[in-house]
């Protein structure tokens, strides 16, 4: 007796560099993996021959700026074919800083505030490090976490910047986008609130008459610590600062 198997399955294809929707600067690209089936197979990768090794393969793939479809067909001896397409992105453009909040030279902002920062590409995760996405009021560092998602980074203090400091923050060429590109450096800086305007003014004059034969009279008050206090309405203005408690 004739035994006939009758083969409906096409070659299994699998990929193992690059993944899909990778990510390059580069101009050309290593396709490797392997194609698998019980009977010989015959490839193709973007419509050339592919040379297996058993049922391995591996072959340079040029690219172009943006999108690039690698389109790999396998057909065994039966003539059951499968296919598998990756899409490979080639970015060669700027990588830039185009957003930052809080925004460069803005006052006001609170001492805990959170740095937002939006990139023009998606990151790569593992470049943004405290070297590289730097925080500092003056000489001291600020430490804190950094958090990012697709293009955007963010920074979280784990101390406050202090009433009334001027917070620098510092992005280096060290971050890079998905496809290597280096981020053209940036620096900005805010200050937060408080430091030099007064909260309150209370002013108490002692129980003088309003009308008196003294020629001075005193006057307590409080005020934020260490505030320049001025008071007029004498013969000559009085300018004081207040004590640093």
């Amino acid at each position: 007796a004739i035994q006939v198997i009758k083969d409906t399955r096409g070659p299994i294809i699998s990929v193992s560099t690059p993944s899909d929707n990778f990510h390059t600067s580069a101009s050309t690209i290593n396709v490797t993996g392997t194609i698998i089936d019980s009977s010989p197979v015959t490839a193709t990768l973007n419509g050339n021959s592919l040379i297996l090794n058993g049922s391995e393969f591996s072959e340079i793939v040029s690219l172009s700026e943006g999108e690039n479809l690698i389109s790999i067909t396998a057909t065994d001896s039966p003539g059951n074919t499968s296919q598998l397409v990756l899409t490979i992105v080639r970015d060669i453009g700027n990588f830039n800083v185009i957003g930052i909040v809080p925004p460069a030279g803005s006052e006001g902002i609170s001492p805990t505030a959170q740095i937002s920062v939006e990139f023009s590409h998606d990151l790569k995760n593992s470049t943004l490090t405290p070297e590289n996405f730097l925080v500092r009021v003056g000489d001291q560092t600020i430490t804190g976490a950094l958090v990012s998602q697709a293009n955007t980074a963010t920074f979280l203090p784990s101390i406050g910047y202090g009433e009334g400091s001027t917070v620098s923050v510092m992005l280096s060429n060290g971050i890079t986008d998905e496809a290597g590109n280096p981020l053209n450096p940036s620096t900005s800086s805010f200050k937060t609130l408080g430091g030099e305007v007064p909260v309150t003014i209370v002013l108490t004059l002692d129980n003088y008459p309003r009308m008196t034969n003294e020629t001075s009279a005193s006057i307590v008050g409080t005020t934020s610590p260490l505030a320049s206090v001025t008071i007029t309405g004498g013969t000559v203005p009085v300018i004081a600062t207040a004590d640093s408690d």
